[in-house]
């Protein structure tokens, strides 16, 4: 019996899987994509709890427990008192120990002193460098490397395949689309915002990036905005004055407008100038999210209940400077990280949840002529349109309809003859995957009581079913004037002298 029940679950795991299109997303997705070669090892990021009001009580993991980047949106929503709707992923499921993990992580509420806000801080292409001093920080893991991916797989709980943010443009109908550009290019998924402003209608959100699609991202999805004001609260950087003066004093830090001078922990000195670009661009982030600070703190009555900040410029100075400037960079941002919670908090009276979501996402390298090797591969298999956005859409590759596996073969040949670093991955590589995965987890959450519980569900099943046919058949017999205790209680003897 329970070798036929297995063959039957395998068989039934086959056939989704091969139907389903997993982390393929109609209409965007490549059909070919292009992967690192550690494609499958862990990303390495960090949910640190900066700030929890008195109605929250976060514990740290006592093991080597460990969180899912998808399973930060449950775990906030859970803190601010939110219900948040479990998506459920039939072809990536949660393994059964990130399910612990997260349930490890739920902190404890109180009902009758819920979060006045809760604000997020997240700082894109951070490493260990990167960090804050705090009881409770959640190690986070995962797999997806782009930041606008990344960060909407931690604000909806679902995975690419899922919400559709798939990088930040893709190709439709042989035209490229750009993520957030129309309210049909966002995500399919609501966020916690989303979730957030529908529960709470009158409620507000802010989202400060330099970045317009960060930005958008971290904000209501145009169509469930209710009120212009859920709208239209994006701070987005337009136009960097060429300046290094920041706009609050942090601890070894020295600006003026033309110098920015870092002391280090060893005693050293960084100095720059308004030549490095990227350090100009960081400082103008900064001040941004200072700016934005400071409209909160002059005006009481526009209090937003979800306010997120995303740093996004750290991309262009780990790529600029290495070592001893990186070196400075870095602690200017831990700084900054340390002194803006702080302040952040302290606008909301000391009851904002605030946390500082640091994520991996360092970006995929691949040298120009390594780029044009795969083009020259795949070319006469793409639509012109295609061939001429190559680039900027890679690692996703967009093949003409009757070419797929052709392309595939064609850029698998040439990964391996040039030895470069990528895997590549056609859709039935995926499917393929999938139907791995999804076994995996069958066997995980398998036990060596099953017999018994099989057992005693049908035993007891069998019971009840007899129990009720008994009772049907004693009921549709049954005689009123010699079994109904009722018609003996009403047929009383008239009364005689």
């Amino acid at each position: 019996m329970r070798a036929a029940l297995s063959l039957v679950l395998v068989a039934l795991v086959a056939t989704l899987a091969a139907s389903a299109k997993p982390q393929l997303f109609h209409d965007r997705s490549g059909d070919v994509v292009v992967f690192p070669v550690n494609h499958d090892s862990a990303r390495h990021s960090k949910l640190v709890i900066a700030n929890s009001p008195a109605g929250v009580k976060f514990s740290a993991f006592t093991g080597d427990e460990t969180l899912r980047l998808r399973q930060v949106a449950p775990l906030l929503s859970a803190a601010m008192q939110i219900p948040m709707p479990v998506i459920a992923d039939d072809v990536f499921p949660v393994r059964p120990n990130a399910a612990k993990a997260l349930e490890a992580a739920l902190p404890e509420t109180d009902f009758l002193h819920r979060p006045s806000a809760n604000v997020l801080i997240v700082v894109q292409n951070a490493a260990s460098d990167i960090s804050l001093e705090a009881e409770t920080v959640f190690p986070v893991q995962h797999r997806v490397g782009n930041p606008l991916v990344s960060l909407m797989t931690a604000l909806t709980g679902a995975r690419p395949g899922q919400h559709g943010i798939i990088g930040s443009a893709w190709m439709n109908k042989n035209r490229e689309v750009s993520a957030f550009s129309s309210a049909y290019s966002g995500s399919t998924h609501s966020s916690i915002l989303d979730t957030f402003t529908q529960v709470f209608n009158e409620s507000l959100t802010l989202s400060v990036s330099a970045d317009a699609q960060m930005a958008a991202a971290a904000n209501v999805h145009a169509a469930l905005a209710k009120t212009d004001a859920q709208k239209s609260n994006r701070v987005v950087l337009s136009n960097v004055t060429p300046s290094l003066r920041l706009a609050a004093a942090l601890a070894g830090v020295e600006s003026t407008p033309e110098t920015l001078t870092v002391t280090l922990a060893n005693g050293q000195t960084v100095k720059f100038t308004a030549a490095d670009s990227e350090m100009v661009a960081l400082v103008a982030e900064l001040n941004l999210f200072y700016s934005a600070l400071a409209y909160l703190n002059a005006r009481n009555s526009f209090e937003p209940e979800m306010a997120t900040f995303v740093l996004s410029s750290m991309s262009g100075v780990r790529a600029a400077y290495s070592e001893e400037r990186l070196a400075a960079a870095v602690a200017l941002v831990n700084q900054f990280i340390a002194s803006f919670s702080a302040s952040a908090s302290a606008r909301y009276g000391g009851n904002a949840l605030v946390e500082v979501l640091l994520l991996d996402t360092a970006p995929l390298a691949i040298s120009t002529e390594n780029l044009d090797a795969l083009l020259d591969a795949v070319k006469p298999h793409l639509p012109k349109a295609v061939a001429d956005t190559f680039a900027s859409l890679f690692p996703n590759v967009y093949t003409k309809e009757s070419a797929q596996e052709a392309a595939c073969a064609a850029l698998k040949s040439t990964v391996a003859n040039r030895e470069l670093p990528f895997a590549v991955r056609c859709r039935s590589d995926v499917v393929a995957s999938a139907t791995a995965s999804r076994r995996d987890v069958a066997a995980a959450t398998t036990t060596d009581i099953w017999p018994e519980m099989f057992n005693i569900i049908l035993w007891l099943f069998l019971l009840l079913a007899i129990a009720l046919v008994l009772v049907v058949y004693s009921l549709m017999y049954l005689d009123p004037g010699y079994d109904s205790v009722i018609y003996r209680m009403t047929n009383t003897r008239p009364k005689s002298d």
